[in-house]
């Protein structure tokens, strides 16, 4: 036994082939529970889930989950104000990593809050590629931003579904069961 060899010391997770890792990884974010929600659970920005934490892990990790734009082509944004990134600028991260791949978003609005001072840039960012848009989900109590949000709507060829979820914000400050009722604009286009 050679003791300058030390790929016997390497994981064997570590040893996969590139190929192998994709796949792998495309599984996490692609096998999230949704926990009876009304939108689908996709990744979510944070650096504890998948993709960000995958690259946490070695450098080739790293620049596999970087470098495979189907990780980043579903995102999911919580917006809650105050926020510490502009929720525009996050989605962008993901945004700039999905290459050119048909795109799943979702955004929600913290039905706590009353005011929302980046909503605006974060429409433009989802604007800026609405001609990969394939599904879409709003989910607000505020009817500004479902009217904010069809505005902004134009091309979009690649389009399957648009769906928003209008809260009921009395229901969720008196802490009863929260009553929604989905509109599906899929129909309107």
């Amino acid at each position: 036994m050679d003791t300058n060899d030390h790929s016997e010391f390497i994981p064997p997770i570590c040893r996969l082939n590139t190929e192998l890792l994709v796949q792998i990884f495309v599984c996490l974010v692609e096998d999230i529970p949704s926990e009876h929600r009304f939108t689908p659970r996709f990744p979510q920005p944070k650096s504890t889930e998948a993709p960000l934490i995958l690259g946490r892990v070695n450098t080739l990790w790293r620049h596999v989950a970087l470098w495979t734009p189907r990780l980043w082509e579903n995102v999911e944004i919580l917006y809650r104000e105050p926020s510490k990134s502009p929720p525009g600028d996050i989605l962008n991260r993901f945004l700039s990593r999905s290459g050119a791949r048909p795109l799943s978003i979702a955004v929600s609005f913290d039905p706590t809050s009353e005011h929302f001072s980046q909503t605006e840039s974060l429409f433009s960012e989802m604007a800026r590629v609405m001609h990969r848009w394939r599904r879409i989900y709003l989910t607000t109590h505020l009817i500004p931003h479902v009217h904010d949000f069809i505005r902004l709507i134009g091309a979009t060829p690649l389009l399957e579904s648009v769906e928003c979820l209008l809260v009921d914000i009395i229901a969720f400050r008196h802490r009863r069961m929260r009553s929604i009722f989905p509109l599906h604009l899929a129909s309107v286009f």
